[in-house]
């Protein structure tokens, strides 16, 4: 798709849109969207979501290094990727002292609102490296149209590689989230499924449509997709489902 319309809608759920379709919707409050969330477009392809992220930064408004991790996440994005961040509920970004990292990090990206934008209402739309598209705190739905070059075989579907990558163990973090690394395939898209118990337990699925930059593809668990509730053990497993190009 070589000119996307991307649709993202904050305040009571964050709705990002692709097209007029929507590819997330989230309401706020605990275990919900309640914070920030965060879409990448794949933009060698222009017609999937590549990457989905979410952060409670409200319940963890005074916890200095999770809002560290938040602005690295958001500094660790590559140039060139297009991203959209909603608010949901509330931001818990009311303290300059603590917060500095992620408004530091946000205003690079393009925004020139985040530090005087309503804890319960911002959204933005943004090229890394180049500039916003769309930004607003003051109503719930901003819409922008970016223009790609894209491979011409964007979209079409390849057979596809019968391989189950061995299951994994997330090593937890100090903020209680699971972190994953798994050996991957360049420009194939993965599924993740999730265990908590091999012996009587039931593989469920935690999130698809996951598009491997690279050989090594990292998955952070905080619960989002994962009925929010974090165990002490959990394993994980990521199935091949899909196959794009890259335009190198």
């Amino acid at each position: 798709m070589t000119n996307p319309v991307l649709n993202v809608t904050s305040g009571s759920a964050a709705i990002f849109q692709l097209n007029g379709t929507t590819v997330f919707s989230r309401g706020g409050g605990d275990l919900g969207g309640r914070g920030l969330n965060i879409a990448i477009l794949d933009e060698k392809t222009g017609n999937r979501i590549k990457e989905y992220q979410h952060f409670d930064s409200w319940w963890y408004q005074n916890d200095a290094a999770y809002k560290q991790s938040i602005a690295n996440y958001l500094n660790a994005i590559p140039n060139g990727s297009i991203v959209m961040i909603a608010v949901v509920d509330n931001s818990g970004l009311f303290n300059y002292t603590i917060d500095q990292p992620i408004y530091l990090a946000l205003e690079a990206m393009g925004s020139t609102q985040i530090q005087t934008a309503p804890q319960t209402s911002w959204a933005m739309i943004t090229v890394k490296g180049t500039g916003k598209l769309a930004e607003t705190s003051t109503t719930n739905s901003i819409t922008a149209t970016n223009y790609l070059t894209v491979d011409r075989n964007a979209g079409r579907r390849y057979p596809l590689v019968q391989a189950v990558s061995p299951i994994f163990q997330g090593i937890k973090q100090a903020n209680g989230n699971f972190n994953v690394n798994f050996q991957s395939q360049d420009a194939f898209v993965y599924r993740v499924d999730y265990c908590d118990d091999l012996k009587t337990g039931v593989w469920q699925l935690a999130q698809r449509g996951i598009v491997a930059n690279g050989t090594s593809t990292t998955w952070n668990d905080d619960g989002s997709f994962t009925g929010g509730v974090l165990p002490k053990l959990r394993f994980y497993r990521f199935v091949v489902i899909d196959r794009t190009t890259r335009n190198y």
